[in-house]
């Protein structure tokens, strides 16, 4: 992806616009499969709308290419830290979320 359409896309993010974040990085992706900057991308495009099951599988594809260290440049490492910090931050938001709900429902009723 070049840094313009990054930029397009992160925009979309933050204004809350995921879905149309999310068919510009599909179809990005279509081009180059393997742009893990736009996968990354679109992961956080769908743990933000709550689909938590792909964004998952999206950070476990990842995980494992970039823990694997093979012809990594500087910035993805650096990309890769970054994001894994926001994906790990996100995920207990939810959990601690998903524990309040349930006390709430059961106190409550």
């Amino acid at each position: 992806m070049t840094e313009n359409q990054i930029k397009i896309i992160e925009e979309l993010i933050k204004e809350r616009n995921y879905q149309k974040a999310e068919t510009l990085l599909n179809k990005l992706l279509q081009v180059v499969p393997d742009d893990w900057q736009g996968k990354l991308l679109l992961g956080t495009c769908k743990l933000l709308q709550g689909d938590i099951e792909a964004a998952q599988k999206i950070h476990a594809e990842a995980e494992a290419h970039f823990e694997s260290g093979t012809d990594l440049t500087e910035n993805e490492k650096t990309f890769w830290q970054k994001y894994k910090k926001v994906f790990m931050g996100c995920g207990c938001a939810s959990l601690i979320i998903g524990g309040l709900t349930v006390v709430a429902a059961a106190c409550c009723g």
